[in-house]
């Protein structure tokens, strides 16, 4: 079954099988160093001060993995979110003023875009990241968003997943390390980090998971492009 954002990503697979959008090339390119800072990697509830580290609705998964991904790289960010105490509120706040800040042009009912995300972390100067759609009806484009994720998490980098079923529900967090084991993704519903088996994604099965069972778009660090040999 092809879900929206398949139908919506279907011209981009064409420019691309043409020839006529340059492709991207070469490895990842150097990750900023991570603090875990509100999360942890390692699989389970996350706690600060015996406080979940949760989105605080069901519209903000993208602005908790916005925060946590930010307060990783940002020290000066962390504290102000933190505190002296880990608290709620502060945490709650944040998580409120960045939904508001990555959906300007979004109806924030919606929760937050791929655009939305990239742009807010692109604004921020935390990170640049290119907006990765992935085409659930083809296995080899799933295989390779894998890969690409993969390739990501081992150099270093916080790689954010935007996981649905028709529609793009949910976002979540795979956060940076080596992933022979599958991956180690933050779930901010639940606010715990739970083990991503390398084969879900292929087979469509993310949903006992992260709560959904398709990928659907990644953040990825941008990489060189080179030029098309089409013209």
């Amino acid at each position: 079954m092809l879900t929206a954002v398949t139908l919506a990503l279907a011209p981009r697979r064409w420019v691309h099988r043409w020839g006529l959008a340059p492709a991207e090339c070469g490895p990842a390119p150097p990750a900023p160093p991570w603090t875990d800072a509100l999360v942890h990697r390692t699989a389970g509830w996350q706690r600060r001060a015996d406080v979940p580290v949760a989105q605080v609705d069901a519209t903000t998964c993208g602005a908790a993995v916005l925060v946590v991904l930010r307060a990783a790289l940002d020290g000066g960010y962390r504290a102000a979110v933190t505190g002296p105490r880990f608290e709620p509120g502060r945490f709650a706040a944040a998580q409120r003023l960045v939904h508001r800040q990555s959906t300007r042009w979004w109806p924030r009912a919606l929760g937050t875009s791929p655009w939305g995300m990239a742009g807010w972390l692109r604004r921020t100067g935390v990170v640049s990241l290119r907006v990765r759609l992935v085409d659930v009806s083809d296995g080899a484009d799933l295989a390779a968003v894998a890969a690409e994720v993969d390739a990501a998490l081992a150099a270093g980098w916080a790689v954010p997943l935007l996981v649905g079923s028709l529609v793009p529900r949910h976002w979540c967090l795979a956060l940076p390390g080596p992933s022979e084991g599958g991956w180690l993704a933050y779930e901010p519903s639940s606010g715990s980090v739970r083990q991503v088996p390398p084969a879900t994604v292929a087979e469509r099965r993310l949903k006992p998971v992260l709560g959904f069972g398709d990928l659907q778009a990644v953040l990825l660090p941008q990489r060189k492009r080179r030029p098309s040999s089409r013209w």
